[in-house]
């Protein structure tokens, strides 16, 4: 497929301050519908047409309950996906949102996401989880876009935000299962009183092109599928040029980057800078 114009809409001042208040905000018409179906067909080529035809690759892709998911599409260089992920405009839209200062914006990861149709391996739900014990930074930025590429209504199973919780601070490390170590409880188990604090947003009807955007402290979860369609998603995230690298978690970059340094590599390009 050829290069696209993707199409990524600037982000409004008030969805920056919603972002800022409640740790995540819904971005209606982020990308075209057209682009939305170029990103959908190419898609069910990588993970077949109901995301059951595409076997995890080791070392690669996640063998997750709640999704099938094919990593890097863009990195690889695969059309329509790499258009947009180093689209210059997704990186001054996650600055908007999540950096607020000045610094550029660095590609961290895109995956193509399939939640099965009800009754299928991978239609289960998502449960309640932040996704800060899978980063890698030592600092705020980090934003997640989740954008949709066929019609997500709630029985689809689109996310769930208890909004503010990213004031909470990291909640505990977690495992595939949701489950915080080493207790061995869920994350609502361990904060029983959180949905009083940070009540769940409301169900989320989604469009072709419409987004979610959360940062890394923001607990969110998805309930399972329950249509005979599937629910498809492109996942794209970004990070400030100045994030420096843990060590925490390994997730391929021990390789690539030292303990201590910034993401100084071809495999995470700043996309965008202030003044671009």
């Amino acid at each position: 497929m050829t290069t696209v114009t993707s199409s990524v809409r600037e982000i409004r001042p008030e969805e920056s301050e919603t972002f800022r208040q409640n740790g995540w905000v819904k971005l209606e018409s982020f990308l075209s519908a057209d682009v939305a179906a170029q990103l959908l067909e190419g898609a069910q080529r990588l993970l077949g047409p109901d995301g059951t035809g595409h076997t995890a690759r080791r070392g690669v892709d996640i063998d997750f309950d709640w999704f099938a998911e094919y990593q890097l599409p863009g990195y690889e260089g695969i059309e329509p996906f790499r258009s947009v992920a180093f689209d210059p405009a997704m990186g001054k839209a996650a600055h908007a949102l999540g950096v607020r200062r000045d610094v550029g914006v660095r590609y961290l990861r895109d995956q193509v996401v399939c939640r099965q149709p009800a009754g299928q391996r991978k239609s289960e739900p998502a449960p309640p989880h932040q996704d800060f014990s899978a980063a890698v930074f030592d600092r705020m930025g980090y934003v997640n876009f989740w954008i949709a590429l066929n019609e997500i209504p709630p029985e689809r199973g689109s996310l769930r935000f208890f909004s503010g919780s990213h004031r909470e601070g990291p909640l505990g490390w977690r495992d595939r299962d949701g489950q915080l170590s080493p207790s061995g409880r869920s994350l609502l188990e361990t904060y029983p009183d959180l949905a009083e604090r940070c009540p769940p947003s409301e169900p989320l009807h989604l469009r072709p092109g419409d987004a979610t955007a959360h940062t890394m402290l923001t607990v969110h979860e998805s309930p399972g599928n329950f249509t005979d369609e599937p629910r498809w998603n492109l996942i794209n995230l970004y990070v400030p040029e100045d994030v420096v690298y843990t060590g925490l978690v390994r997730g391929g970059i021990e390789p690539l980057v030292d303990v201590g340094q910034p993401l100084d590599h071809p495999r995470f390009p700043v996309i965008w800078r202030p003044g671009d």
